[in-house]
């Protein structure tokens, strides 16, 4: 007899996902680690790249540089969002903004424009696809189905006008 997705208990789902959770956790630890080798290794090639160019000689490097399917057209905003998305993963419930500030700068992540909350609240509210506004300046993972809070809509006064 072949098994359904519908015979599957959810405690064996719930449990596969805290797996997937995990392995993702870890994944994007060593990511990170992996990004850290690579700047630090950059950083050794142009300094011995600097010291070759005293003597006249002079190596190509437009040979490392990655193709473009492989750059990231803004690191600061994707890393910002992936330690975000990361630090939320690691906690059961949604956090509040001044907390995913700290965390972010515990772990030294680079935060846009002033490195103030509202550079942050303003990457996580550009990508609702990932992150859900569940109460104000509290935000959690859009994929955990958490209810967004209902924005009041803002009523704009008319002017009167005086008649001739």
């Amino acid at each position: 007899m072949k098994t359904r997705p519908d015979d599957v208990p959810s405690a064996d789902l719930s449990a596969w996902a805290d797996r997937l959770r995990l392995e993702v956790v870890a994944l994007r630890r060593e990511l990170e680690d992996n990004k850290q080798s690579l700047i630090r290794a950059e950083e050794r090639l142009e300094l011995v790249n600097r010291l070759l160019a005293l003597d006249g000689v002079r190596l190509p490097v437009a040979d490392l540089e990655p193709p473009a399917v492989f750059r990231e057209p803004n690191t600061v905003g994707a890393d910002l969002e992936e330690a975000v998305v990361s630090i939320l993963e690691e906690c059961s419930e949604p956090l509040h903004i001044g907390r995913i500030r700290e965390l972010l700068i515990e772990r030294g992540v680079a935060i846009p424009g002033r490195g103030d909350e509202a550079n942050i609240i303003l990457r996580l509210r550009r990508r609702e696809d990932l992150f859900t506004r569940t109460a104000r300046g509290t935000y959690g993972l859009a994929a955990r189905g958490l209810t967004p809070l209902q924005s009041p809509k803002r009523v704009i006064a008319r002017r009167r006008v005086a008649r001739k």
